[in-house]
């Protein structure tokens, strides 16, 4: 059996990819075709308090997230933090860092894990001349155990999704559709380990569409917008619920790797 620092480092890796794809709103790499008027304004979002959020995996509730969103220079930073329960130990904690362009373009991240009896562990990324070398920290000096190689960020589109955990959006209508395309990195890591590690995390194009429902939240059934996310040809495996009288973001759901988890806006 390896050591227990090598376990993990390639445990803070994959939970780094995970979080890449997985928080960035399928989360953190999902790419738009274009900045429709129904995205989040961040503007408007800087006033807007720390939102709560409970998570849940196949239904039983593994810990809670905040969301925020700040100013950083002429763009954004997105900010997140997950707890979790002894459900999904090792893991305690997620804290999630992006930082964003005025034009919402990956400027770069910051992932932070901390685990049971194995310490901490961050995977940091900075964007200069249109690349990225992620690196990873354990316990806040860097480790040279695991190359994750470069990435090329020149042709990335808007980083921001309606999959990402924002407070409102807004001017959805029933039947409105567009492309969501997955920034894939391992398609430009100049390394072929990491590139590989990149694939098993790879998300496929989606095709969102709205359309409208009742979601059950704080004892009453709210009308709400309901974004279904699918590849073409197959079933849902994503959706976002915001309710119709003004965009407020209720819930975040997908389906990733057989996996059901669910992030649900707390009650005031």
């Amino acid at each position: 059996m390896p050591p227990r620092l090598i376990t993990g480092a390639i445990l803070a890796f994959w939970l780094g990819m995970t979080g890449w794809l997985l928080y960035r709103e399928v989360m953190p790499a999902m790419l738009a075709e274009v900045s429709p008027s129904y995205m989040p304004d961040f503007t408007e979002e800087l006033s807007t308090p720390v939102v709560t959020w409970t998570i849940f995996r196949d239904g039983v509730q593994i810990g809670h997230a905040n969301s925020r969103i700040g100013k950083m220079g002429a763009g954004f930073q997105l900010n997140s933090s997950f707890h979790f329960n002894e459900k999904v130990a090792p893991l305690e904690l997620v804290e999630s860092v992006d930082l964003v362009s005025d034009g919402l373009k990956l400027q770069g991240f910051r992932y932070k894990f901390v685990l049971t009896d194995l310490g901490t562990f961050e995977v940091k990324g900075k964007v200069i001349d249109d690349a990225m070398e992620p690196k990873l920290f354990v316990n806040g000096a860097e480790s040279k155990l695991l190359d994750l190689g470069k990435i090329d960020m020149g042709q990335q589109s808007s980083f921001v999704s309606t999959l990402n955990l924002v407070n409102r959006l807004r001017y959805l209508h029933e039947g409105q559709t567009w492309k969501v395309h997955s920034f894939d990195p391992s398609s430009s890591i100049q390394k072929l380990g990491g590139g590989d590690l990149f694939k098993l995390f790879a998300v496929p194009p989606l095709i969102a569409q709205v359309k409208t429902g009742d979601l059950p939240w704080d004892g009453k059934d709210i009308p709400c917008y309901k974004i279904e996310y699918r590849e073409a040809g197959k079933d849902v495996t994503a959706r976002t619920w915001a309710r119709r009288l003004d965009g407020l973001v209720l819930r975040q759901e997908l389906s990733l790797f057989g996996i059901n988890m669910v992030f649900e806006r707390m009650t005031r």
